[in-house]
């Protein structure tokens, strides 16, 4: 089954008009199910753009090709015209002006549909093509707006009627009267008293036990008053209650901000009621490219000198306090997903639902794709859409708190968990150290470091493990003398039971956070080696006289001889301590 009804091709040149046309589809998708494709990013600068656009292609029904001068010019337009011919596309050409296609593709578009600015409307052609890709009678706008809303009066002033001659009195009898609209006082004392026997069924029932049935009496007061008036109007604080079993689409604050809960499992997350416009930021590589925790992004963002000047979307999410953050592209996703519940809580504390203020219904997310775009999400059909990071889309913020845990007999349990920030001071096992990384698993780096060798011998030993460097310090620890022939895993070893020596790639997350662990330190007047001239060892063999290391300063990562000397910083990962 294809995934769009339409994909409409256009030269950048073009995009006012392109954007008057998807707002005429925008219109109709108000009456008629159907979804489009529409990328206004700038093709010249998206790296994936090739295999995106061919993927849309091959999954719509009909190309809305924008024929003008612009457009066949535009090698990306031919491209798009000739996939589509290839792949059977229905290819729908509106001229915009009189230019002729090139040689290339005058063949193609010869008996292709064609309609011309001059003789037709965006409105006759979008409902043109809707008409035979739906096949259904499209209406005209003002006809489908009239009949979804038949009491507005359209006709002219109609001509007074005489009165009719009064009538002698009759005897009347006592025929029943025609049923009419219950009054408002009616409805509001019907619903009024519905809502007293809401209330005192439950308090009658719980002057006998704290708890019926396993539940807690609010919650039986609660669940019994939704049934009677099918509401779920209350506002909880989710920070008083971190144990409390939230669902998807109660409306929560948290610390006086107000939001909306989009995710129970594993961690109890929630989006902003408010929503702003901005740009996401300057064009240049932050590293903020996790798709799953935004937390990491921000982080990844805040590295970046006056960051609050040049990263609008991400200052905007952090002012709203502490934990508040933007989200990531799957965090967004999930939003998504649960977007009915999400603007039906809004609609309820009169908030505005999801994709309001951006105009085409775009939410940033904090993933960045590239140096120039970011994922976004286009909030009206779900589609995925790489924007230029200064163009302007509406931002949510999230806010992560609490973890469901399997518990020893099988069962979901609710818990509160410790969160962690990167660039938190920490202290574990009494050891200091600064935390580095905080999904999928929190990490911490050693404050405290040394200068050793890898190891005194040249033999191959098989720590060779590039992402777990606890697997690589066991390996060393079934080693007969160990301590003396391995100095650095000694030295990691001796901090404690859970320190060793980072395996290559979480030495390579250490360098991409480097600037802030040195930052932090400085800043709490602690010693520092991460702008030292000196490699860092990593635990990941390379071969019998070599292993991995990284050299701070230029990100170089190389072999080394093990026995020479080199700056050696202990990691730790934490397992989540949660209290219920």
């Amino acid at each position: 089954m294809k995934k769009y009804d339409i994909f409409v091709s256009f030269s950048q040149e073009d995009i006012e008009i392109a954007e008057q046309v998807v707002k005429v589809l925008e219109a109709y998708r108000g009456f008629y199910q159907f979804e489009y494709f529409f990328d206004k990013s700038d093709k010249t600068i998206a790296a994936d753009y090739l295999e995106r656009i061919s993927d849309a292609i091959s999954d719509s029904k009909s190309l809305l090709f924008l024929a003008s001068q612009n457009a066949y010019a535009s090698h990306f337009c031919s491209k798009e015209l000739l996939f589509a011919d290839r792949r059977s596309v229905a290819i729908y050409r509106y001229c915009l002006d009189n230019a002729t296609p090139p040689q290339n593709l005058e063949l193609l578009l010869i008996d292709q549909h064609c309609l011309t600015a001059d003789k037709c409307t965006i409105e006759e052609l979008v409902r043109q093509i809707l008409t035979s890709t739906l096949k259904c009678d499209v209406r005209p706008l003002a006809e489908v707006k009239l009949k979804v809303n038949p009491q507005v009066n359209v006709s002219q002033t109609p001509t007074p009627t005489p009165a009719p001659a009064p009538k002698p009195k009759q005897k009347t009898t006592s025929a029943p009267k025609p049923e009419s609209e219950p009054s408002f006082m009616r409805k509001l004392g019907a619903k009024a008293g519905w809502a007293l026997l809401s209330a005192i069924v439950p308090i009658f029932l719980g002057v006998f036990s704290k708890k019926i049935f396993g539940r807690e009496f609010d919650d039986i007061a609660k669940n019994f008053v939704e049934k009677i008036i099918g509401d779920n109007s209350y506002v909880a604080e989710l920070t008083a209650e971190p144990n409390r079993k939230y669902r998807v689409g109660d409306f929560v604050t948290v610390g006086g901000v107000q939001g909306v809960v989009f995710q129970t499992k594993p961690q109890v997350k929630v989006v902003s009621a408010a929503e702003s416009l901005v740009a996401w930021g300057a064009e240049v590589t932050t590293g903020a490219a996790d798709s799953k925790y935004g937390k990491t992004n921000l982080a990844a963002v805040q590295r970046k000198s006056n960051w609050q000047s040049k990263y609008p979307a991400f200052k905007w999410c952090a002012d709203l306090g502490e934990g508040w953050y933007l989200p990531s592209i799957e965090e967004l996703e999930t939003i998504y997903e649960n977007k009915e519940k999400i603007d039906k809580a809004l609609q309820r504390y009169e908030c505005k639902t999801l994709g309001t203020e951006s105009p085409h219904s775009c939410l940033w997310s904090s993933s960045e794709s590239n140096a120039y775009e970011a994922n976004s999400i286009i909030f009206s059909n779900g589609s995925g859409y790489l924007d230029g990071k200064t163009a302007s889309n509406a931002a949510r913020a999230v806010f992560a708190l609490g973890e469901i845990i399997a518990t020893s007999d099988g069962q979901s349990s609710e818990a509160t968990v410790t969160v962690y920030n990167i660039g938190d001071i920490i202290t574990v096992a009494g050891v200091q150290g600064v935390v580095f990384q905080t999904s999928p698993q929190v990490k911490v780096i050693s404050v405290r470091n040394t200068e050793t060798v890898w190891s005194n011998k040249n033999v191959r030993i098989g720590a060779a493990d590039e992402n777990d460097g606890k697997a690589n310090m066991a390996v060393v620890k079934q080693l007969q003398n160990w301590q003396s022939n391995y100095p650095a895993f000694k030295w990691c070893a001796d901090l404690g039971e859970n320190w060793y020596l980072p395996a290559i790639n979480e030495l390579k997350v250490v360098y991409e956070q480097q600037a802030m662990i040195d930052k932090v330190l400085k800043d709490n007047g602690l010693e520092s080696s991460m702008s030292n001239n000196m490699c860092f060892w990593s635990s990941t063999e390379y071969s019998s006289y070599n292993a991995l290391d990284v050299h701070p300063s230029y990100g170089f990562f190389s072999d080394f001889a093990k026995n020479n000397t080199n700056i050696v910083y202990a990691i730790c990962t934490l397992t989540t301590q949660t209290t219920h």
